[in-house]
């Protein structure tokens, strides 16, 4: 029986796109693949294609990879191109680390989603990650969120810094277990104890792309007559805390 030559083109451009996914990771990937320990077996929660994790597989940088996600559509690819990894890629549909034993991964990678939805993951998965080393996450917003639950845990953070892709910026962090975590202040949790205490590089342009956002709500507001609404006032109290985080930069 002949092959169909159209599968045969489609095989071989899905082949070639994911040559290329393994070849190289954008800024955000890469800075979260660097917070990934050496000959770990690794659990990549929002996996999508499974770049992350082929690519670390690829450069032998971990010893297994499980690729988690609750989509059938991505993970169809993500099969595909654990097949070249035999048994060191397992593919698993999964609503975060539900389809993952307590002591099966090493470490476990959450990125790619809101700070509430990487909390709600942590919560639903304690038993899964506190078995394991160590946590790396990037979130995208709302980070306090999920900082909160991992110090429940009796977690530190021991990596934390922002890197830039697309002209945007993102949190990446490391944490594992800790038994001497100094508290953590309310700016702390918001913006990243380490990022704060260093200060990262990065920590002004997003400080200012955050007073930016504070600001032109405030001003949609007063231009609509609405000078005096509650809203407004919770906006003006923003302002004035991002311009204190900024002075402190100075």
């Amino acid at each position: 029986m002949g092959v169909c030559k159209a599968n045969v083109v489609i095989d071989s451009a899905i082949d070639i796109e994911s040559s290329l996914m393994v070849d190289s990771l954008s800024p955000r990937l890469a800075a979260i693949a660097d917070q990934v320990s050496v000959s770990t077996v690794l659990a990549d929660v929002g996996t999508d294609h499974a770049q992350l994790p082929a690519w670390l597989l690829t450069h032998g940088h971990i010893s297994k990879a499980i690729a988690l996600d609750i989509a059938e559509g991505p993970l169809v690819r993500a099969r595909r191109l654990g097949l070249s990894f035999g048994d060191r890629m397992d593919v698993r549909r999964s609503d975060g680390l539900a389809a993952v034993k307590p002591g099966e991964v090493d470490c476990v990678t959450i990125a790619g989603m809101g700070g509430l939805s990487v909390a709600k993951i942590l919560r639903q998965g304690v038993q899964v990650w506190m078995a394991a080393k160590q946590v790396v996450i990037q979130p995208q917003g709302m980070e306090a969120e999920a900082r909160v639950v991992l110090l429940a845990g009796g977690w530190g953070c021991v990596e934390g810094h922002l890197v830039q892709d697309r002209r945007k910026l993102y949190v990446i962090e490391r944490w594992e277990p800790s038994l001497h975590e100094p508290p953590w202040t309310a700016g702390d949790l918001r913006w990243g104890r380490l990022i704060r205490a260093n200060p990262d590089p990065l920590l002004g342009a997003w400080l200012q792309g955050e007073l930016d956002d504070v600001e032109q709500g405030l001003h949609r507001l007063v231009d609509s007559g609405h000078a005096g609404h509650p809203d407004a006032a919770k906006l003006k109290a923003q302002q004035r805390l991002l311009r204190m985080e900024l002075e402190g930069l100075a």
